[in-house]
């Protein structure tokens, strides 16, 4: 059928309708033909006759079996339409519409929201799904003029949105929803998103600036930047936990371990498998953000980005690993003169965790398992404790904390001692701490002022009190003989004793013990 024919019987039929019926087609604005054949058919659009006044059902009933009676006759003259796209809801459309949402005006939220079309699930089955979804924004309630151009507007770029498809190839997973939300939505602002990468610096190979370089950038106050950049960190925290809750994937795939660190090597991981960049402080950061229950994090690093960094341990293992690590941090940070061992037993028995009793196992037993596990968690802490000034070993049995203080003079002096294994002359020591490059002013007052590592073996000779035996001179040595043994002593084994223990001449010997005349002696 032409237009033209279609034309005579749109008027033909039209005559038989009722008043009433007649009265609000011509309300609907489709009373002539004109009219009705750009919004049918050229449009492709309908009218939603019960939502007009004065409109009851035996009045749609007949205006919708007229306006089916023209299109009948009408299949030639209407356009061929492609066939609908799939609509695909994903987490990334999710986002964007959440983003667009939160830049609507109050009153079109609040409206919205009464009609549950605040999500793009709602706002697809509630309206985009509708009959005539013009028709059913005018009826929301509360909903005026300039709302509801509002709404209508947000419908069309929903529209657009829904069947663009756009980012249905993104890599799946949070850190790339994570990714999307930050850098393809307008979720910050300009000024803030260069806070995000230059201050924060949450993606690799970019330097961190300070407060006072990006406040000369923005023109602004270091303070004010201060504070927008705390602003910024909960604004990342909140869409982090949002974008975890609402994403497709779950969490716990990001913790298959009952123990791990997030490194360098994790985040390469992630960013090659989800088409990311982040830098592991990031990562770090959203991993202790969304642990599950069941899981501790374990701050090891600073508390800003992108320093932040940490050991993840599953709560299954019973140790109390938080206070574990807090204890061997303060002990990594004393001052140590020497190495300072710590069993691993004692660790365990000191911050284990008190579990019932079981039918198979005694409540605090540690198996085997448990053991190496905690050994393994060790190890991580050891690694993120240790520096340059601070070098810490892990085996088995315990952890040794290396001495972290300059070796003393006098301590270098012993270890001259212990390496030739023999009593020296204290000259002899002040050339050989010469040769070695050590600038020590006195040996010998070195030497007389620690008592405690160093005593006497004769004239101007040192050795190790360490090794034993009798230091001093020799009337020392032969009172401390006589005080021994409680009586006395030949002349003769009193010689030999002295010329074993003391580094002088059994000659030097008779002559001091004539010429002291002890009275220990007679």
């Amino acid at each position: 059928m032409t237009k033209d024919e279609l034309e005579i019987k749109f008027k033909d039929e039209r005559q038989w309708l009722n008043v009433r019926a007649k009265n609000i087609l011509q309300d609907s604005g489709v009373y002539l033909f004109d009219d009705f054949y750009k919004m049918y058919i050229e449009n492709a659009k309908s009218v939603d006759f019960k939502s007009l006044r004065n409109c009851g059902a035996k009045t749609e009933k007949e205006l919708n079996e007229f306006v089916q009676s023209i299109l009948s006759e009408a299949k030639e003259l209407l356009p061929k339409t492609e066939p609908d796209k799939p609509i695909v809801i994903n987490s990334r459309i999710d986002l964007v519409f959440e983003e667009r949402f939160d830049r609507l005006q109050n009153r079109a939220k609040n409206v919205l929201k009464k009609a549950g079309a605040n999500t793009f699930k709602g706002f697809y089955e509630q309206i985009l799904q509708a009959e005539s979804p013009d028709s059913y924004i005018l009826r929301l309630r509360n909903c005026g003029v300039t709302t509801q151009k509002e709404i209508l507007k947000f419908k069309a770029e929903v529209e657009e949105l829904a069947l663009s498809g756009k980012w249905n190839n993104i890599p799946n997973g949070i850190f790339a929803d994570i990714q999307f939300s930050f850098f393809e939505t307008n979720l910050f602002t300009e000024r803030e998103l260069l806070i995000v990468q230059d201050y924060y610096c949450i993606e690799q190979n970019r330097e961190s600036e300070t407060l006072d370089d990006i406040s000369k950038v923005l023109e602004l106050t270091r303070e004010r930047v201060r504070q927008i950049s705390v602003d910024i960190l909960k604004k990342i925290k909140r869409n982090v936990k949002r974008i975890v809750e609402k994403s497709e994937q779950d969490i716990c795939k990001y913790f298959i371990q009952d123990y791990f660190e997030v490194d360098s090597n994790l985040a390469e991981q992630i960013n090659n498998s989800e088409g990311t960049n982040f830098c592991f402080g990031f990562i770090s950061y959203v991993l202790e953000t969304c642990c599950p229950v069941n899981y501790t994090f374990i701050n090891t690093g600073a508390n800003k980005l992108p320093d932040y960094r940490g050991i993840i341990v599953n709560n299954s293992i019973p140790l109390k690993f938080q206070a574990c690590f807090k204890f061997l941090t303060q002990q990594r940070n004393t001052r140590r003169n020497k190495d300072i061992k710590i069993e691993v037993e004692n660790l365990i028995e000191r911050f284990r965790i008190n579990n019932r009793s079981t039918l198979f196992q005694e409540a605090n037993d540690f198996n085997l398992l448990d053991k190496m596990q905690v050994l393994g968690v060790l190890q991580l802490f050891a690694s993120n404790l240790a520096n340059e000034k601070n070098q810490i070993d892990v085996n088995s049995e315990c952890i040794v904390f290396k001495r972290n203080t300059k070796k003393l003079k006098y301590e270098y002096l012993a270890e001259i001692l212990r390496e030739y294994k023999r009593p020296m002359h204290f000259s002899e020591l002040e050339n050989e701490s010469k040769r070695r490059g050590l600038s020590i002013k006195s040996v010998q007052g070195a030497l007389m002022h620690h008592p405690e590592t160093f005593g006497l073996k004769g004239q101007g000779t040192y050795g190790l009190i360490e090794w034993g035996g009798y230091f001093g001179s020799i009337g020392d040595v032969t009172e401390q003989l006589l005080r021994e043994r409680k009586e006395p002593i030949d002349r003769k084994e009193l010689e030999d004793i002295l010329c074993r223990e003391l580094y002088i001449s059994q000659d030097s010997i008779r002559e001091v013990l004539l010429i002291m005349r002890l009275r220990t002696v007679l």
